[in-house]
């Protein structure tokens, strides 16, 4: 499960009275999908946001550094560094990438969520998928607490490849009966 963090103040990396509401209601999201495990970026808005689904479960969170808001101008390398430490993190849960699938290293079934930014959302998805990076950049993007699920499959052969099964969901928000803006500007 990846999580974007909630409705942002820039300024203070953290979240709005709004983003508390909408942390509050992905966590109640997160429980019902029996998450064992949470990542966060380090930055302040995800940990915060996080931090809702870490008292709700009682689980503390671990911080990733490589989770961290990419910086758009930089994209070549953004995409390379996220690549390379996205293979280095899905190793350590069981995964190691080959060409373009993973062998399973060993079955895991264990449900993680990992909250961090939008545009890094963007270009993992991009290397997770085997999506073209611009067209991902230039035609998706990601809500405040949106859910993404991508699913590892089990597979006899060893080898699995990762299927997205929603992107940016939002369930969590309509059931809070809270707001369905889209970056604070369109309503959903």
């Amino acid at each position: 499960y990846i999580v974007r963090h909630a409705d942002p103040i820039y300024e203070t990396d953290s979240i709005t009275d709004r983003g508390k509401l909408q942390a509050e209601a992905v966590a109640k999201r997160l429980q019902k999908s029996s998450i064992e495990r949470i990542f966060s970026s380090p930055l302040g808005r995800a940990k915060e946001t996080a931090d809702y689904t870490c008292k709700l479960l009682g689980i503390e969170k671990s911080i990733e550094d490589w989770t961290r808001e990419v910086n758009i101008n930089k994209m070549e390398s953004e995409a390379i560094f996220v690549k390379e430490n996205g293979e280095a993190f899905l190793e350590r849960l069981g995964y190691r990438k080959e060409n373009d699938a993973y062998r399973i290293l060993n079955n895991n079934q264990e449900r993680i969520a990992l909250f961090c930014h939008g545009a890094f959302i963007i270009v993992w998805l991009a290397e997770l998928l085997r999506v073209p990076l611009n067209i991902m950049l230039d035609s998706f993007t990601v809500t405040h607490t949106g859910v993404t699920v991508i699913e590892f499959p089990e597979s006899p052969s060893g080898i699995t490849v990762p299927r997205c099964l929603c992107f940016s969901e939002l369930s969590h928000l309509y059931s809070e009966n809270l707001d369905l803006l889209h970056d604070n500007r369109i309503e959903l």
